[in-house]
């Protein structure tokens, strides 16, 4: 093989290389971007500080995140009226719920369960992989306290 052969091929591989880094590096950056708490994703407002939140196995005893939408349910109803939180695909998902009875909350489409407590507050956080529009809601009671957005 000749030298000028080996030294393209060499060159070819090396800006291959750099693609591929290249395209892992802006991903992160997406995910850091994505998962920015200084970036709002609902339409609640934001309190100035974390609301308390229950250990559950696999759930940190701190918030992950200075901010987070809050949905409340107090006296069978969301306090603000059914909350919308919209994301984009590949986003994390992120948001508590604060409830004054015992009660288990629902995330239609990605079928995730949580209990909370009575006076107690759940956290949730996933990846948002299924686009759509879906209904969060505390099961037992039948009430739809948040509507979830997620965008292509």
């Amino acid at each position: 093989m000749s030298r000028t052969r080996i030294v393209v091929l060499a060159a070819i591989a090396l800006i291959a290389i750099a693609a591929v880094l290249w395209a892992v590096l802006q991903k992160g950056e997406a995910t850091r971007t994505a998962s920015d708490p200084t970036q709002e994703t609902s339409s609640s407002q934001p309190t100035g500080e974390p609301a308390e939140v229950e250990p559950e196995e696999g759930d940190s005893k701190e918030p992950a995140y200075d901010w987070m939408p809050i949905i409340t349910f107090e006296g069978g109803e969301p306090v603000e009226n059914v909350q919308e939180i919209e994301v984009e695909a590949g986003d994390l998902v992120r948001f508590q719920v604060s409830s004054d009875v015992a009660e288990e909350i629902h995330v239609h489409g990605y079928d995730i369960t949580k209990e909370v407590a009575a006076g107690g507050t759940r956290e949730f956080e996933f990846p948002a992989t299924i686009e759509g529009i879906f209904e969060i809601e505390m099961e037992q009671a039948g009430v739809q306290i948040a509507e979830l957005q997620v965008n292509p």
